[in-house]
């Protein structure tokens, strides 16, 4: 199956290699509705200051560390957010890594993550867009097994 092309996805980081690196992951998975951002306030900007349906985003990729620096609680921020449907917050300190917060309301993920890698967002991309779990599925095959046991673990 192929992914849901449709999906809006913003990225939110300040570092212009991270921004390319994860469109680059997102646009071989066939997502090609991606706006990266490099601020926090560019972020709100598009999230807080339209009412526009179209500027919904059906994915957020943001680095935590933008979040903090603006002193904004992330889960509050995508929890209070109807812009926003799902986050993948990276660069998430190890002991709140790797968790799905549970949404309220409409289904939502959240997830809190220490590294946005490829083998990341694929795993979050195929949770939030079924259509793409036959990607995901390849790509764990072509793991090592050791390397998915580190990566589960």
């Amino acid at each position: 199956m192929m992914a849901t092309q449709g999906l809006r996805i913003l990225i939110v980081d300040d570092q212009h290699a991270q921004r390319v690196r994860l469109e680059k992951i997102l646009n071989r998975l066939g997502y090609f509705r991606v706006a990266p951002v490099q601020s926090f306030k560019e972020l709100l900007i598009l999230t807080h200051y339209t009412c526009e349906p179209i500027e919904l985003f059906d994915v957020l990729l943001i680095n935590m560390d933008l979040a903090k620096a603006a002193g904004i609680d992330m889960e509050l921020f995508c929890r209070g957010n109807p812009q926003v449907r799902n986050a993948l917050v990276y660069g998430v300190a190890h002991g709140q890594m790797s968790r799905t917060l549970p949404a309220v309301g409409e289904p939502r993920q959240i997830r809190l993550i220490d590294t946005a890698d490829e083998y990341a967002v694929r795993r979050f991309m195929a949770h939030i867009d079924p259509s793409d779990e036959s990607a995901l599925a390849s790509f764990v095959s072509s793991y090592p097994p050791r390397v998915c046991a580190a990566k589960r673990g």
